[in-house]
């Protein structure tokens, strides 16, 4: 339960202000979406934890938010890994 407010808190705070300080190339809007869209699937399968705790039941399908917040994540940096490839490619050529 303690986790839902690290998820936004450190993913999306630490990382983007990474990106603003440091020389990196900004996020495309695709990476942005999907990344911020991990964010929020990660942060409301916490919330739903603590539900089910407080209400004292289980669901067998929690897994899943963090599974599919995490592949979201990796997904966007996939895509912006690419996007940085063919900027440089461009940059060249």
């Amino acid at each position: 339960m303690y986790l839902m407010f690290l998820y936004p808190l450190l993913l999306g705070t630490l990382v983007f202000t990474v990106f603003t300080f440091a020389k990196i190339p900004k996020m495309n809007r695709l990476s942005f979406n999907i990344y911020n869209s991990g964010i929020a699937t990660l942060t409301v399968g916490s919330c739903l934890h603590g539900i089910f705790v407080i209400a004292g039941t289980a669901s067998s399908y929690q897994f899943v938010y963090t599974y599919i917040g995490i592949s979201l994540i990796i997904f966007a940096s996939i895509t912006y890994a690419f996007s940085c490839i063919k900027e440089k490619h461009a940059q060249i050529t």
